[in-house]
C-alpha cells in the first residue's frame, strides 16, 4: 500500500451544500448572503471553519523552561525565542512550539518525564529513519498491504482528516502467521506518519481556512464483527504494538474518534478499557448509535457509500481472511519465541497447570494459544480443586470426553474458557494414540476479566 493507495478525495461536490438556518430576506444585504453561503458551503464539504485561536495558546506554559531543560542536555530542537517574540515566528517554527508542548501536555507539564519521552522519541526517528525518506519509500509486506483494514479517507465537518479503523475485520491471527513483529511495527509507524503528512496538508476545500498548526486527526473505528475471538494473546499483542507507537511517538493527535456498529460487549470492554485510559482521551470518543449518526459530523460527501455516505471514489481495505499460503513457519516461530514449549512423548500425555482462579461466578476467561512443530495433538481444559488433589479433574473442553485432534501443526489454535469455579485450570496435552511421534507444544495462555461480569476486581491469580 503506498502512499497513494490512501483514498483522498480530490474535490468536494457542491449539489451536496445544503444551509441549515433556510433562505434568508433579501432586506439582509447581498453580503451577509454571500457569507452565510460560504459558511454553509465550507461545512457541508467538510471543510468547516474551526475556531480561531490565538497563537500564544498553543504553547504550553512551561514550553520555555522546557527549551532549556533541553539545551542543558544538549538535546536538538527548533524552539526558542519566548512567548512575546512567537508571534514572529515561521509556521515551521511555530508547528515545533506547538509540537514541542505536545510532551509537556502527554506528561502534565512535568520536564523530567517530558524531556525523557521527547528523548526517546528522538532515538525512534533514528531508529527508523523516519527523516530520511522512510515514508516516501516504505513499501509494505503484501499481505499487510491486501489484508490490514481500514485507510484515510476525506474530512470532518471541521476539516480534520479522518482515518476508519475496523478491528472486526482484521485477521490478526493470520497475520502473526505472516509478518514478524518488526514487520508490523514498521507498517504501524508507516501508518501514524501518513496520518501527520496528511493532517499538515491545507484543506482543498478551503485552503484558507486551515489552521497549520493543528494537524490532529479523526478516527472512525467499526466494530462489526468484533467478537472474543479478538481477544487472543497473539492478537492482543498486535494491539498493544499499534498504541505503544501511538501513545509513546504522537502524543494528542487525536481530536475525535467515534465507534460504530458496536456490540453489547464491544461497550462493556470499552468502559472496562476507561479505568487505564488517559481521561482526555476518552472523554473524545463518542459512541453513535447508528452510522447515519456519522453524518453528523461528517458531510455525507465524505463518507464512504459503505457507511451511509455518498462517496463512492475511496479505497478502504475490508480486511478478509488470509490465504494459507501467506503463512510463513518462520513468522510463526518468531512471534512465539518467548512462549513455553513442551514435548509430549509417544503414547503419553502432559498436563499443565495454567491458572489458579480464586473466585467462580464467571469473573474469569482463561484463554488458551497453542500449535505443534509437527502432526497434530488432543488438547483439554481441566479444573482441579488444587495442585496437588488426587481426584480426576473436570473436563471444560472439549465437551466430547474423546476430544479430536486439533488442526493446530505450525497454526495457532485458540480455546476460550469460562472460569465459572474456583480451583486451578489445566491445559492436558494428549499423544496416547500415537506410537512412535513424540510432538512438540508451543503454548501461551492468558487470563483476563469477563466482559460479561458486573464485578471485574482482579482476585483470582
Amino acid at each position: 500500500m503506498s502512499e497513494h493507495d490512501i483514498a483522498m478525495p480530490a474535490k468536494r461536490a457542491g449539489s451536496h451544500q445544503t444551509s441549515s438556518k433556510g433562505s434568508r430576506k433579501s432586506d439582509q444585504g447581498s453580503k451577509s448572503n454571500i457569507a452565510a453561503e460560504r459558511s454553509n458551503a465550507s461545512i457541508a464539504v467538510g471543510g468547516g471553519r474551526r475556531p480561531e485561536r490565538d497563537l500564544l495558546s498553543w504553547r504550553h506554559p512551561r514550553l520555555d523552561d522546557f527549551y532549556a531543560a533541553l539545551d542543558a542536555g544538549n538535546i536538538p530542537h527548533q524552539g526558542g525565542g519566548g512567548a512575546v517574540e512567537a508571534s514572529t515566528r515561521t509556521i515551521d517554527q511555530q508547528r515545533h512550539d506547538r509540537d514541542m508542548s505536545r510532551w509537556l501536555e502527554a506528561r502534565q507539564g512535568d520536564i523530567a518525564k517530558a524531556k525523557a519521552m521527547y528523548t526517546a522519541h528522538l532515538k525512534f526517528r533514528e531508529m527508523y529513519s523516519l527523516d530520511n525518506g522512510f515514508r516516501e519509500t516504505y513499501k509494505p509486506p503484501e499481505v499487510l498491504g491486501r489484508y490490514y483494514p481500514g485507510g484515510i479517507y476525506g474530512r470532518d465537518r471541521e476539516g480534520y482528516i479522518v482515518k476508519y479503523e475496523m478491528p472486526g475485520k482484521a485477521d490478526l491471527k493470520g497475520m502473526s502467521m505472516s509478518v514478524t513483529d518488526d514487520q508490523f511495527t514498521h507498517h504501524a509507524i508507516y501508518l501514524a506518519e501518513l496520518m501527520l503528512h496528511h493532517a499538515r496538508q491545507p484543506n482543498p476545500a478551503k485552503p484558507d481556512d486551515s489552521d497549520p498548526l493543528d494537524d490532529k486527526w479523526v478516527v472512525v473505528v467499526d466494530c462489526d464483527s468484533f467478537g472474543v475471538k479478538h481477544l487472543t494473546t497473539s492478537i492482543m499483542h498486535k494491539q498493544r504494538l499499534i498504541t505503544r507507537v501511538f501513545e509513546d511517538n504522537y502524543p494528542d493527535r487525536l481530536h475525535r474518534s467515534f465507534f460504530i456498529n458496536c456490540s453489547k460487549l464491544f461497550k462493556i470492554l470499552l468502559s472496562m478499557m476507561k479505568q487505564n485510559m488517559d481521561p482526555k482521551t476518552f472523554e473524545k470518543i463518542t459512541i453513535l448509535e447508528s452510522e447515519q449518526d456519522l453524518l453528523k459530523y461528517i458531510d455525507p460527501s465524505q463518507v464512504p457509500d459503505m457507511y451511509g455516505g455518498e462517496a463512492r471514489d475511496y479505497s478502504l481495505n475490508t480486511g478478509g481472511v488470509i490465504p494459507k499460503s501467506y503463512h510463513a513457519n518462520e513468522m510463526l516461530l518468531e512471534t512465539s519465541k518467548d512462549w513455553p514449549k513442551i514435548e509430549v512423548k509417544a503414547g503419553s500425555e502432559m498436563s499443565i497447570p495454567l491458572e489458579k482462579v480464586n473466585e467462580g461466578g464467571n469473573k474469569f476467561k482463561l484463554n488458551l494459544d497453542f500449535f505443534t512443530l509437527k502432526n497434530r495433538i488432543t488438547v483439554s481444559v481441566l479444573r482441579a480443586e488444587n495442585t496437588t488433589s488426587t481426584a480426576e479433574p473436570v473436563r471444560l473442553y472439549p465437551k466430547d470426553a474423546a476430544g479430536e485432534k486439533a488442526e493446530c501443526e505450525m497454526c495457532i489454535t485458540s480455546v476460550s474458557i469460562d472460569c465459572d469455579q474456583p480451583g486451578v485450570y489445566i491445559a492436558r496435552f494428549s499423544n496416547i494414540h500415537s506410537r512412535f511421534k513424540p510432538k512438540t507444544v508451543v503454548y501461551n495462555h492468558w487470563l483476563f476479566h469477563n466482559p460479561g461480569s458486573s464485578d471485574s476486581s482482579m482476585s483470582g491469580p
